[in-house]
């Protein structure tokens, strides 16, 4: 099982980040299906409040079809969302960070993912 921690970084990120995780985690049984799961870190705060351990989406992915399946996860929100925020994958001191133009290229996704992924075989 791979650990990856996702963040997002901009002006907007706050919001995004909530819209990401829920979208993240209302898709959860076909990203579980896939051997994704989206790790809860913190509950939404209240309105007002910050968000303390909110702020950072920790995914497992058990296998190679849990990548593409994020990717196109990650694809559908941003062209549903057109966050202004980028987004940084992490796994074992490994980033990949992708902007708003990347993020909408399925396949742009696909490879940096695949970088993640290549530390499976290292």
């Amino acid at each position: 099982m791979t650990h990856v921690r996702l963040t997002l970084h901009g002006t907007q990120n706050t919001q995004e980040f909530r819209s990401l995780h829920r979208w993240l985690r209302d898709g959860a049984p076909e990203l579980r299906s896939a051997g994704v799961a989206v790790r809860d870190v913190g509950e939404d705060p209240a309105p007002g409040e910050m968000g303390g351990a909110f702020e950072v989406i920790q995914l497992l992915v058990e296998h190679g079809a849990g990548w593409g399946s994020l990717a196109v996860a990650l694809a559908a929100w941003w062209e549903a969302h057109r966050p202004r925020s980028s987004v940084t994958f992490e796994r074992d001191g490994v980033k990949v960070t992708l902007t708003g133009a990347e993020l909408r290229d399925e396949e742009a996704v696909r490879r940096a993912l695949a970088r993640l992924e290549q530390e499976d075989a290292a």
